[in-house]
């Protein structure tokens, strides 16, 4: 009997489950996220069983390293604090008991143990990092009926509002700002979902986007300069978009389609580099997801796939 994996990935602050086979399982690999500097590619892999662990590829030699090999902890979404030194992602015994993890990184290599905020709310999947290792900003669900406000959380002190007044609407995947003076999210309101800038002093919103279709998988490149995310198209594929910022995090210009993989492909997870040379995604193939890696701004140029794809051990 083949055995199946339900594999949790998460758009937008919904859960969405994709079913695989053990061999697809063992042959995906999701959410690519490039290093300020581009030296470095950090990502999560099912290969080595129905837990998830982090691996990190050397972009320019290749080489594949394991980051984590914790049969009994998922380790998922990983991404770099704006200064390179950390990863930052969720870790837990399964989904619902997600919490923040950092891992200092030296030259690829972990520079200590993983840092669990086993103390935070269970749940906490996507958030960004305050002070690498030290504390987190995440959407904070409370009271009754359930109402949202972002949040610092920090071990020991519990979590401190970011905002005096929450805007309208809910929230997820919040992005702090390299100086703290806004951030990035996905907005769900009126039943339409766009991501939004809200500033920190005044609270005061701007939509980023304006789409019938939902954005998810928001990811902020490290060089801060672009947004990118998966977002359905009328085939029924997902593909990546992008958007670029200014310092103060207003766009440039119109959103811009990435890439434009086959009917009924998905791509969930993308990353820039810091010099806006390549992109890096996730893709669907009938044996599973790879990561790859194309020049940025050419949506139907060649690409690399990046990962082995293989088991462990073979």
């Amino acid at each position: 009997m083949r055995h199946l994996f339900r594999i949790g990935l998460l758009a937008a602050g919904l859960g969405l489950s994709v079913l695989f086979s053990e061999a697809m399982a063992q042959q995906s690999d999701f959410a690519p996220q490039v290093s300020p500097g581009g030296r470095w590619l950090v990502y999560y892999s099912y290969r080595n069983g129905a837990s998830p662990d982090l691996f990190l590829i050397d972009v320019e030699t290749g080489d594949e390293r394991a980051l984590t090999e914790t049969a009994d902890v998922w380790e998922i979404e990983p991404h770099w604090s704006w200064d390179g030194r950390y990863i930052l992602f969720g870790a837990g015994a399964g989904m619902p008991d997600i919490r923040p993890a950092f891992l200092e990184l030296e030259r690829g290599r972990p520079a200590g143990p993983v840092r669990r905020f086993d103390s935070a709310p269970a749940g906490m999947r996507r958030v960004t990092a305050v002070e690498p290792g030290q504390s987190v900003l995440y959407v904070q669900e409370y009271g009754f009926p359930i109402r949202q406000r972002f949040s610092i959380y920090r071990p020991g002190d519990g979590a401190t509002p970011w905002l005096d007044a929450m805007p309208e609407g809910e929230f997820a995947v919040p992005f702090l700002s390299p100086d703290g003076s806004f951030l990035i999210a996905v907005r769900e309101l009126d039943g339409q979902t766009d991501i939004v800038r809200v500033d920190h002093s005044t609270g005061a919103v701007l939509a980023l986007t304006d789409t019938l279709e939902a954005e998810a998988y928001l990811a902020w490149s490290a060089g801060g300069r672009w947004l990118t995310w998966s977002q359905a198209d009328a085939s029924g594929a997902r593909q990546i978009f992008g958007l670029e910022l200014d310092e103060g995090g207003h766009p440039v210009a119109d959103a811009r389609l990435l890439t434009r993989g086959e009917a009924g492909q998905v791509h969930f997870f993308s990353s820039v580099s810091d010099d806006n040379a390549w992109l890096y995604h996730d893709a669907s193939t009938p044996q599973g997801f790879e990561l790859r890696r194309r020049r940025f701004g050419d949506p139907d140029g060649p690409y690399e796939t990046l990962t082995r794809r293989v088991p462990a051990g073979d």
